[in-house]
């Protein structure tokens, strides 16, 4: 991974950090690769002796973070392209409790591979899971082989979806107390409409992060502990994503419940600045406002260009995706080409014809709704910035009564 000054303006201290493909005659880079396979294949061999009797302790994770951050990255597509920002903010000399949206499955991967990168590994956090996770998958939980068993000696722990005890809850107050922080996404929290979070009465939270917090400020002995905001942003047409930090929050002390009820909403409130915009989710804001008001009608594509980069001019936000601002043509093209997938519009002749009907649909709040409206996914994506969703709508609607002022009609009124 090579780390490099973001040339990024929105904020002081962005970093970048990304992964690029080394030439396939890489000597150096063929033999990394061979080892830090060699050294995460060991692990799982390890585990099989130890399930077999032929090992009297399971195997400890201590010298293959890297191996294993290597291999999951593979796996995850991290090590191709990360992004982080506000790495200064990530909490190094106590532990804390690292939270954010939930959108993709693979969202813990991204932020433990951030804080991992961004650290240079200082911070290793451990992860709260659902504990039916692998069920059903026979080959990972078998007489010889289970894949829990060999997370939890990487820290990651599974707890019930429906019947959560104390016993597992307290595995990650004593994490806390060691001294190590850990990754909790609430259960049920992932988000199928694109917003932050899917407010809906079946979400179940195994203890909410003030829980935590709490058990452990109630100790004589308790370290400093505190929730650490992070925000994961993924670009579907480049594939990319980047993690935001944002400030740690502390709970008070001796906090009541309605206190740390407050806490726990609190904790979502904060996660929504920390959004990047890309090009995807200004064309289908862009699209979605203009067929809300009945303008269904097409738009030149240069147009659209045009009107993405001078939004990305004036956005008065502190994130916007660097490679989609640096060449809007490419990245709105990008877009078009997804949704026209996603068969929310057509393109004919340069110009854009938006599939109204398509666009204005509401799908079911499932797994399937980015697929079934990948326009109003995107769109609630950002749906939260008033700022930046007055500036599109403005600049839609506006591009209308551009068009009706240069009519003929109107310069023979």
């Amino acid at each position: 991974m090579r780390d490099r000054a973001s040339p990024l303006e929105c904020h002081p201290s962005a970093r970048k950090l990304w992964g690029r493909r080394r030439p396939a005659d890489s000597a150096g880079f063929i033999l990394n690769r061979v080892r830090h396979y060699a050294r995460f294949l060991a692990h799982f061999l390890e585990h099989i002796l130890f399930r077999m009797g032929l090992r009297k302790t399971q195997p400890s994770a201590e010298g293959r973070w890297e191996a294993f951050q290597f291999v999951v990255g593979d796996f995850t597509g991290s090590n191709r392209y990360i992004r982080t920002h506000n790495t200064h903010l990530i909490p190094r000399d106590h532990p804390a409790i690292f939270y954010g949206n939930h959108m993709k499955l693979d969202d813990p991967f991204y932020l433990f591979r951030g804080v991992y990168l961004a650290t240079g590994g200082s911070v290793m956090p451990g992860a709260m899971m659902r504990s039916d996770f692998f069920e059903g998958i026979p080959f990972l939980k078998s007489r010889w082989l289970d894949l829990d068993q060999i997370l939890e000696t990487v820290g990651v722990y599974g707890v019930s979806r429906e019947n959560v005890t104390i016993s597992q809850l307290k595995r990650f107050v004593d994490l806390l107390l060691r001294g190590k922080g850990f990754i909790l996404y609430p259960g049920r929290s992932r988000s199928c409409s694109g917003l932050l979070m899917d407010y809906r009465d079946s979400i179940e939270r195994p203890g909410g992060i003030s829980f935590f917090l709490h058990a452990v400020q109630s100790r004589a002995d308790a370290p400093t502990v505190s929730a650490a905001p992070a925000v994961r942003n993924y670009n579907p047409v480049t594939r990319h994503t980047s993690v935001i930090f944002g400030p740690e929050i502390f709970l008070p002390r001796g906090a009541t419940r309605a206190e740390q009820r407050l806490f726990d909403e609190h904790l979502i409130e904060a996660l929504g600045p920390l959004v990047e915009i890309n090009a995807a989710q200004v064309v289908a804001a862009l699209l979605y406002t203009r067929c809300l008001h009945g303008l269904i009608g097409p738009i030149a594509v240069d147009e659209l260009v045009k009107i993405v980069s001078g939004l990305f001019d004036d956005f008065d936000h502190a994130y916007l995706d660097p490679e989609d601002k640096a060449d809007a043509g490419r990245a709105v093209r990008g877009a078009l080409r997804y949704l026209r997938k996603g068969r929310m519009l057509t393109l004919r002749g340069g110009k854009v014809c938006p599939i109204a009907d398509a666009i204005l649909s509401t799908p079911p709040l499932t797994t399937k709704f980015r697929d079934l409206n990948p326009v109003k996914y995107l769109t609630n994506q950002i749906l939260h910035l008033g700022g930046v969703t007055a500036l599109i709508e403005q600049r839609a609607l506006g591009l209308e009564r551009d068009k009706i002022a240069a009519s003929p009609q109107a310069a023979g009124a």
